[in-house]
């Protein structure tokens, strides 16, 4: 009996590392992925905030470029040194970091931000391109001493599993973006005729003002799904992945008042 529950849980493991995989390819937005993906995951690690960054070659920072659970999640786009922080310690080194009591612990560039999300405890795994890692994959928890040697294996099984297919993704957005500009995209729209409704004018208005998916939401009255929701259709439709972009590309487009 205990071999055949030895049998049904690992059977049971596979099967959600199968459907981590199936969401990591279900859309072509990343962030959208890596939701799905988030959802997926907590059957085998549990987080209450889940974030995937990338450092760009050549750049003092890494890039946010998904990003899903927590409080007022910071959210795609955002950018962070890579000196003096974990994101950039995981990335130089290529070893997960675990912190268990981020509030005792040492200083690090992203404690204050987790601090105010009420992330207590980290798990942080690198996201590897061929020899080197690129970007890294970090789980936190509302939780002190949440994770320990068991998720530090899962989380790194994760990113085995998924990290080609991400980094894939990334470069096909940034591929899409370079082209949309090459062929003038800028011109595609007229000053007079926005592509965008007048929900999602708002919503990029608001995001222009600072304000973050939770906000939003209680500013207009919806729930958080329906604001991203409306999030991404705005970046679909300006041919961008993250805030910062929309923002440029509406302030060039004269899309909303900046």
């Amino acid at each position: 009996m205990e071999e055949e529950t030895i049998w049904r849980q690992r059977f049971m493991r596979l099967e959600t590392f199968n459907k981590i995989l199936k969401a990591a390819t279900s859309s072509a937005y990343l962030n959208t992925a890596f939701a799905r993906m988030s959802e997926e995951i907590r059957s085998l690690l549990q987080h209450d905030k889940a974030v995937l960054y990338f450092g760009n070659i050549g750049s003092d920072f890494a890039v946010s470029y998904a990003d899903t659970g927590g409080k007022d999640a910071e959210g795609v786009g955002s950018a962070i040194p890579l000196a003096g922080s974990t994101v950039g310690e995981v990335i130089k080194t290529g070893a997960p970091k675990l912190r268990y009591d981020i509030a005792k612990g040492d200083d690090f560039v992203e404690k204050d931000m987790l601090t105010r999300l009420g992330i207590r405890s980290t798990v942080t795994v690198p996201v590897w391109r061929s020899e080197s890692p690129v970007g890294i994959l970090c789980f936190g928890s509302f939780e002190v001493d949440k994770y320990g040697d068991a998720e530090v294996q899962t989380a790194l099984e994760i990113a085995d599993l998924v990290g080609d297919i991400l980094t894939k993704s990334r470069d096909m957005q940034e591929l899409l973006n370079l082209k949309s500009a090459h062929l003038g995209m800028h011109n595609r729209y007229p000053k007079v005729s926005s592509p965008l409704t007048a929900r999602e004018t708002q919503v990029l208005t608001l995001l222009a003002d600072g304000g973050g998916n939770k906000g939003i939401a209680e500013h207009l009255g919806i729930n958080l799904r329906t604001v991203r929701f409306h999030i991404e259709n705005i970046y679909q439709k300006l041919g961008v992945q993250n805030r910062i972009q929309a923002l440029r590309e509406a302030q060039e487009n004269h899309l909303i008042n900046i």
